[in-house]
Order: C-alpha cells, then structure tokens, then sequence
C-alpha cells in the first residue's frame, strides 16, 4: 500500500525542516553583526565591533524557544481539534512536569556542547557526529538498564565507531586554511581631568582568527561529548517515561519550557565568567556574553531572521516527526533523520562553508550504515530477503 498525499508531505517536511534545523543555524553563525559597547579602566570606552555571531548558547537558548512552540502546538491540537490525548488517561495519573526537568537539563548541556563544536567545525560533521548518539546509549542501556545490544547492535556500533574515525581524520587531514577577521578595534573614548569634553581616537585596524571552522578536531570531540549528555537524556526519558502515556509534543514542549527557563537564568552567572580568548565570548571573552549577543541580534536583519527561523523549524521539525512516526513508522522516522545528513552536506558544499574531501562521504556512509544495522532497517532486512530466508528476531 502506498502513501497518502497527506503523508508524503509529512514526509517531504520532516527532511526539509531538519535539513533547515542546522542551515538556519550555520546561517546565524555566519552573520554579521553590531556588537555591545564596552568600557576599561586602561582604554576607556569601547564601540561595538561588527563580527560573526559565535554565540554557541544563546543559539542553545534559541533551539529551547522553538521546542517551547511545541506546546503550544499541542494545546491547539487538543484543546481546538481535540486530538493527540493520550489513549490511556489513568497511565497520566501522578504525573509530574518536573520529572522532564532532568531530561531538558542533559538537552540543554547537550544541544550547547554541539553548538560550541559546530563553530569550531563544519555544520555537516555537526550533524553526521550526532550520530554517535547510538554507542553512548548501547554503553548506558548496560550499565544502568543491564540491558545489552543484540549481535546485529554490536555490529552496527563497531560501524559507527568506525564511520566516527573517519569523519573526525578527515576533518584532521583536510582542515581548511586559518581565516582572520579583521575588523576596526572601535573608537576608544578617553576622559581627561583637564579636558571638559572626551577626547576621541580612533585606533587601527585589528585582525583576529575567525572561529568558524578554525579547529575542526576540536569541534568534532566538543560535538562527541554533547551527545553523551544527550544519551542520558534518552536513558532516561526510557527510565521515567515509560510508566506514562504523553503525548511527545507535550514532552518536547515541557523540556523546552526547563530548558529555555535554565539557560535565561544560567546567561548572568555566565557573563561574569572571564575564559579567555580561545573559547571566551564576546569583547571581553566571557563564558556567554548575553549583552553582546542580544545586540547582535538586534543590530542585524539577517542574525535575526536566521534565528527566528531556526526557531520556528526547530518546531515544525518536531511536530513533523510526531506525526511521521505515527502515520508511518519509528523506523521511517529513524531512516528520515539520516537522509538529511546529505542535503546538508551539499548544501555545505555548494555555498562554500567547507570544501570537498573524499573521506566525508565515506565517512557519511560508514555512519548511515552503522545507524541502519543498530536500529535494524534496510540492511538486515534486504540482506535475508535476498537470500530468501525468515529474518531472526
């Protein structure tokens, strides 16, 4: 039986708005903007330099607003259409929305970690890397749900594993040259006691390394250990959810809801934290430098649109994987999310945020090939039909 028009573009949509998921968010990286003004004792007051928007968790906090829209999907859909409740409302009895907090928690340092990498790296080894998702919970389902992989899962986690080495020495071997942006240091404003008005001089021009993409391994390992957090995140999302039936857009929407909160609080501490130039944000180098990035944002059409877009596919992706899951399959669903992987890759081709080097596409097959046999679609399947013999459970 084929599909429905209906499902085709359910289809159609879920490929395309995660496609765009990690577009909007290269996009914003990638924008230039205004940034805030600042002051020192030695050099006095400070104008905002137009630069790149490496705001890796304020894009975090982006990504939380768009699953927050999920709720509110949610609630239009049951509370207007009156559909997506759950069937069993006794399994719903004693649920708490704070039992998502620790889920949203792990998302949140996850979803950060990757955003940190994607800057020092390449949007497709983004998103390829996050495939490794799949080892750190076949490693967590064993020691804390004594659950262990079947053969074919073993398998396919050796072929990850090995699709992950690839992807991580090609971004190695083929980095791309150094980029320096250089842009004017500002107009520095500096009172004198014997001078009514501000002396104004305006000092030379100051080039510094561009972040994007300047160290890819760097990258590659920063995106690695998000997906460690994301792992737990699903272990327990398995751990605590399963004893209720919720609607996923209500849990996406939930965590959302922590997650936005978290980070907002999270961004003061954040600007009193000095880290340096390597990994410090804005003109000071802070750990997030909220300031600088909301002004940014609000000094630059692009920076804006881009995040608002990022936002809103951000929920319509969501939204779209619901409802393939449950018009087709969790399995279609699975498939679907990896087929995005090639678009973004030419994509990233095309518009030259990295260029060509033979071991990515190995590397994206050796992972897709990996994720297919863990999850147990495509290959296994074809490979028994093939041979004209009833696949083992």
């Amino acid at each position: 039986m084929g599909w429905s028009v209906f499902q085709i573009i359910v289809v159609i949509g879920m490929v395309a708005t995660g496609t765009l998921n990690t577009i909007s968010a290269g996009y914003q990286q990638r924008q230039k903007g205004k940034g805030r003004d600042w002051a020192s004792e030695e050099r006095g007051f400070v104008e905002g330099k137009t630069k790149n928007f490496d705001h890796p968790y304020l894009q975090a906090m982006g990504m939380m607003l768009g699953e927050c829209l999920c709720m509110i999907a949610f609630l239009v859909m049951t509370r207007i259409f009156k559909r997506g409740l759950p069937g069993d409302q006794a399994k719903t009895e004693g649920f708490s929305p704070l039992i998502l907090y620790p889920a949203a928690l792990f998302d949140l340092i996850g979803t950060s970690l990757n955003y940190v990498g994607m800057i020092l790296s390449t949007p497709s080894s983004f998103q390829m890397l996050r495939g490794s998702v799949i080892v750190f919970t076949a490693g967590l389902s064993i020691v804390l749900l004594k659950r262990w992989p079947k053969p074919y899962q073993w398998l396919g986690i050796v072929v990850v594993i090995c699709g992950l080495v690839v992807v991580g020495a090609g971004d190695l071997i083929y980095k791309e040259e150094e980029t320096y942006l250089c842009v004017d240091e500002g107009v520095f404003h500096a009172n004198h006691t014997t001078t009514p008005e501000p002396e104004t001089t305006t000092y030379r021009e100051k080039c510094v390394p561009n972040k994007l993409g300047s160290d890819p391994l760097t990258g590659d390992i920063i995106i690695v250990v998000g997906e460690i957090f994301h792992a737990f995140q699903f272990i327990y999302e398995e751990v605590y959810l399963t004893k209720y039936d919720l609607p996923p857009l209500k849990v996406v929407g939930y965590e959302g809801i922590f997650g936005f909160t978290t980070i907002g609080i999270l961004l003061w501490p954040f600007y009193f934290i000095y880290t340096g130039e390597t990994f410090g944000l804005g003109p000071e180098y802070r750990f997030e430098d909220a300031i600088d990035g909301f002004s940014q944002i609000f000094n630059s059409p692009g920076i804006l649109g881009w995040t608002i877009g990022n936002m809103f596919s951000i929920a319509m992706f969501n939204f779209a994987g619901v409802t393939v899951t449950k018009e087709l399959s969790s399995t279609t669903r699975a498939v679907l999310d990896n087929i995005r992987q090639i678009f973004i890759w030419a994509f990233s081709l095309i518009v030259g945020w990295q260029t060509f080097n033979w071991m990515t596409p190995v590397g994206f097959v050796v992972l897709i090939m990996g994720i297919w046999l863990y999850n147990d679609v495509i290959i296994r399947p074809v490979f028994y039909k093939i041979i004209g013999k009833e696949m083992p459970k």
